[in-house]
């Protein structure tokens, strides 16, 4: 009588442990956060993958026309007008609206100015209200090239109240790097251009894919090792190939960076510059080079391996 007893004790647990285990599972199942970034796995491009484009009166337009499904692209990042200006708050909520209806995300950035304060031309919190309003995904709350300012740590502290999406700590790699602090900082950025290594007089005139597949990864691996330390997602923005570097190596130094980013999971965002194909306006512009948007779709694709 007493084995029977044990053998239906156990058996009651087995039972309970696995209504538990189903349990569980239903309820993470209907509670997901549908806005958090999935990870599509190891040995993909980052969750978060699209092109930089400015804030104006013709983004809207802009956004519907890029060709987000024929190269894998799942996010946008806007750039703030540094003027700010009576519209900008119902251009960005236009602009949201048609990139939503795409099915690729948006991240809200500053201007391109570098300042150890609010780099908006409003209020952070104004701003933060704007980007709820607008629906953003995540917000981007500095623009650094050396330490914040005390005031700006206060200030994003309150932006948490107003903005539910993600919030984003951007700065140049070194200073990133050095940062050690990140309270409610959902991701850790590192802005671009990162400045290529000076080549010795001597140096061989052929370059290669692979030479510049080992460039990015000392630059990615110090940046993703930061982030796993502080255990936070990491984003690439305004990942363009600086204006000096010779024409004939840029196609080489994007190729490689796209290669490079696939299969790390720290890096969960790569954003490069956009403008019309074939537009002269950028010289750094990858539309520049027809061979590397070509290759996009393979290496943003989900199946792309490293």
């Amino acid at each position: 009588m007493y084995y029977v007893k044990t053998f239906f004790f156990l058996a009651f647990c087995f039972l309970l442990g696995v209504g538990l285990m189903y349990g569980i599972r239903y309820f993470r199942r209907n509670n997901a956060d549908d806005s958090a970034t999935s990870h599509i796995g190891i040995g993909n491009a980052p969750p978060l993958r699209g092109f930089a484009l400015f804030l104006d009166k013709s983004t809207p337009a802009t956004i519907a026309n890029l060709p987000v499904t024929q190269l894998y692209a799942t996010a946008i990042s806007l750039s703030y007008p540094a003027t700010g200006g009576e519209r900008a708050d119902t251009v960005l909520a236009e602009s949201v609206s048609v990139a939503h209806k795409m099915g690729i995300q948006v991240l809200l950035l500053p201007p391109r100015v570098f300042t150890d304060g609010n780099p908006y031309p409003q209020p952070l919190t104004q701003i933060a209200q704007e980007a709820q309003n607008a629906h953003v995904d995540a917000l981007c709350l500095t623009w650094l090239d050396r330490e914040p300012d005390s005031n700006l740590l206060r200030e994003i502290a309150a932006v948490r109240k107003i903005f539910t999406g993600k919030l984003i700590f951007a700065t140049t790699p070194d200073v990133l790097i050095a940062a050690d602090s990140f309270d409610d900082i959902d991701y850790i950025a590192a802005i671009g251009p990162v400045t290529l290594p000076q080549r010795l007089p001597n140096a061989s005139e052929d370059v290669d894919l692979h030479t510049m597949c080992v460039f990015w990864e000392c630059v990615l691996g110090s940046l993703e090792s930061h982030a796993l330390k502080s255990s936070r997602g990491l984003l690439l923005l305004n990942m363009t190939v600086p204006e000096t570097t010779p024409l004939s190596l840029q196609p080489l130094t994007y190729e490689a960076l796209l290669t490079q980013t696939k299969g790390r999971l720290n890096v969960e965002g790569l954003f490069l510059p956009w403008s019309p194909p074939g537009s002269d306006i950028d010289s750094t512009a990858i539309n520049r080079f027809p061979e590397v948007m070509r290759k996009i779709p393979d290496l943003w694709s989900d199946k792309a391996t490293r």
